[in-house]
């Protein structure tokens, strides 16, 4: 469940080792470029974590749910529209529309103020770094476009987790 958003950052670590200029000078070189990724990756999982919770929550109320309807024994029950639903269903619903939300309103807000953040993030010399702070903001910019299928996979793999089905 924790892994995926680190195994994305090494990665995107060994793609940016492997495919950056090795001779370039400066912000184009390999090892620039691999030190602005460090601080951009631990930035984004951090943005990340902070929205850990809606994972606990959904394995917490989702297996409860499965639970409440395995002791009332019942197996299906009409939503307010009249359609029948299997217990749990609208929690798994209801955190993957507010994981949604939440990723694309953490997306809208590290597009917007991403690099003053990266830069209060990685220091006042770093920054001053040719190149680093300009390269840790594209990645940061890039990395926010997947905030809401992020979130939405780590909601969606605590569901699984708990309906016992983390295979």
């Amino acid at each position: 469940l924790w892994i995926s958003g680190p195994l994305l950052s090494l990665v995107d670590t060994s793609f940016i080792g492997l495919s950056a200029k090795a001779g370039a000078v400066g912000g184009a070189g390999s090892a620039a470029q691999l030190a602005a990724l460090g601080p951009a990756t631990t930035f984004i999982d951090g943005s990340l974590y902070l929205f850990a919770f809606l994972n606990v929550a959904t394995t917490n109320l989702y297996a409860s749910a499965l639970a409440k309807g395995a002791v009332e024994n019942t197996k299906n029950k009409s939503n307010k529209n009249g359609v029948e639903e299997k217990p749990g269903e609208g929690v798994v619903r209801t955190a993957a529309k507010t994981s949604l939300y939440s990723g694309i309103g953490l997306m809208l807000f590290l597009l917007a103020v991403a690099r003053p953040l990266i830069a209060l993030y990685i220091g006042p010399e770093a920054a001053a770094s040719p190149g680093l702070l300009d390269a840790a903001h594209e990645y940061v910019k890039i990395r926010a476009l997947s905030m809401p299928t992020s979130l939405l996979g780590g909601v969606l793999q605590s569901a699984l987790l708990g309906a016992k089905d983390s295979v």
